[in-house]
């Protein structure tokens, strides 16, 4: 075989690679669109997207080197993708300070799943431990994700994975903490796994139970600086994985468990995975039906979505209307779930109306399995009169 055979067969392989990497890439940029209940590979893909993107990106840099018309391949995949890779990776750079008017309308809004309130550093409490902690509650140690909260003092707080009551309890809030949280936000509403913390008049809402038990919300009527604005706490469902998967999940990344072990688990994983994504889609209409219903214009949808930025359910909640606030003042990526090795942004501030992100964070604090977040919201206009009465919304039976 000759050197221009060779280099000719390199040059089809080298094409065909690209063009199977490109396909790949589109399909994990653009996963998000496809409905899981008719297939969840897509929607597995798009969790993959910073991988393949990165790759696409590296391919073009190596096409430059060896040949620069088969670079044209993963060039225009990477233009195709600059959607989903904004999405994924918003560039605001540029934010203007708050003018001292602009101050005057604005607050900040914080999203937390609280794990709890456990401490994620340490070992769950067991009920042995319940008399021990409540001592240390008593003698003033208090719990450090409460405290955390405290200390930034957000306006408007939406807590998932919030099982208990606000008391001194083993979970170690102590009077002096309990105190403080009174002071700061005496609007409370708490029940279904999440609790929402206001320093403005909120209202709860019945709303009918999503379907699965790892699935819950709260909503409520807030009045922010004279806006009427429906908040809704979600928290959609997890993958489900008990201590065995998650063993399985680690053999996987490790490359330990033989192929058999690794392919066993792979299917069991992608099971709990597909029945989640099909899950989450149904919940997210549900949410979004009775958003409609509720007939508001100014909603803020936080929380803990278990899945990434464009995915399908996100898509059912925000349609065309909505807007994410991590897209529109965020800067980077952002990683929001830190434990298992499941390092993704599945939490999520989505909103709409009179209102506009002008500010996104992400918190470094690691006291539950996910970061908090955190957006300032910059009314468009001045807050009309207030109006306590919120006349025509019946805040109970729905």
């Amino acid at each position: 075989m000759n050197k221009e055979t060779i280099l000719k067969i390199l040059s089809i392989a080298g094409y065909v690679t690209n063009g199977l990497l490109s396909l790949v890439t589109l399909m994990a940029a653009y996963g998000g669109v496809v409905n899981p209940e008719t297939t969840s590979i897509p929607a597995i893909l798009a969790m993959t997207f910073p991988f393949w993107i990165s790759l696409t990106v590296i391919a073009v840099i190596a096409d430059l080197f060896f040949n620069r018309l088969m670079a044209i391949i993963p060039g225009v995949t990477i233009i195709l993708c600059m959607g989903p890779l904004l999405s994924f990776c918003p560039l605001n750079f540029s934010r203007d300070k708050l003018t001292p008017q602009e101050e005057s309308r604005s607050f900040t809004f914080m999203s937390y799943n609280v794990y709890g309130l456990n401490d994620f550093r340490k070992q769950l409490p067991t009920p042995k431990d319940t008399t021990r902690l409540y001592e240390e509650a008593m003698a003033g140690y208090s719990n450090p994700t409460m405290s955390f909260i405290v200390r930034q003092n957000p306006d408007i707080v939406c807590l998932q994975e919030f099982w208990w009551t606000l008391k001194p309890n083993h979970r170690i809030i102590s009077p002096a903490l309990l105190d403080s949280i009174h002071s700061q936000y005496p609007y409370r509403v708490i029940g279904a796994g999440n609790g929402i913390l206001s320093k403005y008049p909120i209202y709860p809402i019945d709303l009918p139970k999503l379907e699965d038990q790892s699935a819950f919300h709260l909503a409520v009527v807030a009045e922010i600086q004279g806006h009427r604005t429906l908040i809704v706490s979600a928290h959609l469902q997890s993958i489900g994985l008990d201590s065995s998967d998650k063993a399985l999940y680690h053999e996987i990344t490790e490359g330990e468990g033989g192929r058999k072990a690794i392919s066993g688990a792979k299917r069991k994983l992608l099971s709990k995975l597909s029945k989640a994504f099909r899950n989450r889609a149904a919940q997210a209409r549900m949410i979004r039906r009775q958003i409609d219903s509720i007939g508001i214009d100014n909603v803020i949808i936080a929380g803990d979505f278990n899945d990434i930025q464009d995915c399908y359910a996100i898509r059912q909640l925000a349609k065309d209307d909505f807007k994410s606030a991590f897209s529109m003042a965020g800067c980077g990526p952002v990683i929001t779930y830190h434990a298992n090795r499941f390092y993704f942004q599945i939490d999520h501030i989505l909103y709409r109306g009179k209102l506009d992100a002008v500010d996104f964070r992400k918190f470094d604090f690691d006291r539950s399995d996910h970061y908090p977040i955190q957006t300032r919201f910059l009314w468009s206009e001045n807050a009309p009169s207030i109006d306590r009465n919120l006349k025509g919304i019946d805040l109970i039976n729905r």
